[in-house]
Formats: structure tokens, sequence, C-alpha cells
């Protein structure tokens, strides 16, 4: 999951992953279309936006593209923000396939994403006068997503029988 950007597609290290473009970040780039639109017609902006993104969810990016191209681009505005949609679509395609990705029960938004970066993270690591080396702050987020997550990865770690407790045993 990623809103794009230079280098934020590198998931090599992750054989099978699935890159999903990040809804809610592309649903901006819809948003400005329909402000440049239908500007001070809040309305008419939110009904557009709502078909826009209906029709993302079935997987119809194209039909997006078609729909604004049947808008008369007199204002630079509106010229630059259906330019910008259209090459964010058109770049981001195969990440784009929001029907099968929830068909598949996938998240289409990184918001759980971030809000797990900020309670994992932010609130152990950038606490007042903390500093850490790489290696300590590596160390204390693994520790601190074992001791998190809904799983028995915290136990597990601890238990005389794990890898990593043998290795210090040894």
């Amino acid at each position: 999951m990623a809103h794009t950007g230079f280098g934020q597609w590198h998931f090599g290290q992750f054989p099978g992953s699935v890159e999903i473009l990040d809804f809610f970040h592309l649903s901006e780039y819809i948003w400005k279309v329909a402000k440049a639109a239908y500007p001070k017609q809040e309305q008419k902006q939110s009904d557009w936006v709502k078909i826009q993104q209906q029709l993302l969810k079935k997987s119809q990016w194209q039909i997006v593209i078609k729909n604004c191209q049947s808008f008369k681009k007199k204002k630079k505005d509106l010229i630059k923000a259906i330019t910008d949609l259209e090459r964010y679509l058109t770049n981001n395609q195969s990440r784009i396939d929001y029907q099968s990705y929830l068909k598949a029960g996938l998240m289409i938004g990184s918001g759980v994403v971030e809000s797990s970066n900020r309670r994992v993270v932010t609130q152990r690591l950038k606490q007042a006068g903390m500093h850490w080396s790489a290696f300590g702050a590596e160390g204390v987020m693994a520790l601190r997503a074992a001791y998190l997550s809904n799983s028995n990865r915290w136990l597990n770690f601890w238990s005389p029988g794990s890898r990593i407790m043998k290795s210090k045993l040894a």
C-alpha cells in the first residue's frame, strides 16, 4: 500500500505481495478535477466524485478518464487537474484493480497502516529526550510490534524454546 512517489514501490523483499495504490490518495486527484470543473458548487463536486469513486471501486478507471474528457477544457486549472489524474491513473493501472482487492478482503486505504506506524513507532521512539541508533530503533520496533500484536509472538519470543532464546542461552 502506498501513495506513490519515487522509491515507494520496492516490494521485491516481499514475494507474492500486492501493490495497491491508496484509494483515498487517488480520490484527492478526483476532487481536484471536481473542484476545477464545478467551482463553488459543492453538491455537484461531491456527486461527481462519488460517481467516479464508485467506478474506481469497480476497476473502471478508463471510464473515469472518459468522464473527465467530457468537460470543456477552457480553464488552465481544469486542464491541469485532468492531465494529472489521467497520468496518475495510467501510470498506476497495475495498482488500481480495487474490485479484485475488495473481493479478496484487502484494504484499499493506508489509514490503518499509518495509524499502526504512529502507535508502534512514534509513541515509543519519539518521546522527549530519546535518541536511537538505527540498530537499537529496529530492535525496539520489532519488540513493540510483537508485544502489540494480537498473536502469540510476544510469548513465543520469550519462551525458552524459541530460536532467539536458545541462541542467547547457548
